[in-house]
């Protein structure tokens, strides 16, 4: 994607593979990103999250060109092509009953 747009700026989860975090010019959470998406000046970014994050950004930033880069790598956390499934499956129940059980994570299918 870099090779196809030389002036574009890379955002990018940070979890990604270590060698795409490495050419990152920005590397931070699903906020974070959406955040920089809104301020740099740049007009073309690469984006490696989720890909519902990334209809939120062009919905934030109509004047602007995003090209979708999926983060499968060997040292990636995960190996998800642009969509991540775990993300998806969060919902308001699920994050209210994992903080009433003061628990790190609720799986959907135990309620």
């Amino acid at each position: 994607m870099k090779t196809l747009y030389p002036n574009a700026v890379i955002l990018v989860h940070p979890e990604s593979s270590q060698a795409i975090v490495e050419l990152a010019d920005a590397v931070g959470s699903t906020s974070q990103l959406i955040q920089v998406v809104k301020t740099l000046p740049n007009k073309r970014l690469i984006i490696t999250t989720d890909r519902g994050i990334f209809y939120k950004m062009q919905q934030a930033c109509s004047n602007k060109e995003l090209f979708e880069e999926p983060t499968v790598g060997e040292e990636a956390s995960c190996s998800s092509c642009a969509h991540c499934p775990w993300m998806a499956m969060n919902s308001l129940k699920a994050i209210a009953k994992s903080l009433d059980q003061e628990s790190i994570e609720y799986r959907l299918y135990a309620a």
